[in-house]
């Protein structure tokens, strides 16, 4: 299995290479942007719970996009993620 990932400020994304047969970077932080903004409703919130649903939305977006591979999807979020989303979405 190949695995890629992109770093970014307040979270890293580890994904496997059926990802990214069918999704680019762009495509699976907006993915991941939609769920996160769905989800997360309070400061209160476990981040957890969060996660979960971006990464659930990232394997969801490539199963439509028909991907044939491997759909691993790891979230790791750093201290400062929830801050994040609580300054873009509350």
């Amino acid at each position: 299995m190949d695995v890629s990932s992109f770093l970014f400020l307040n979270f890293n994304f580890y994904l496997g290479d059926g990802i990214f047969d069918k999704i680019s970077n762009a495509e699976v932080l907006k993915q991941g942007w939609i769920a996160a903004k769905k989800n997360y409703h309070s400061k209160d919130q476990p981040i957890h719970q969060t996660c979960g649903y971006v990464v659930e939305q990232v394997m969801k977006a490539s199963v439509a996009y028909k991907t044939l591979d491997n759909i691993t999807v790891v979230l790791l979020a750093f201290k400062n993620f929830k801050q994040a989303l609580s300054n873009e979405f509350i």
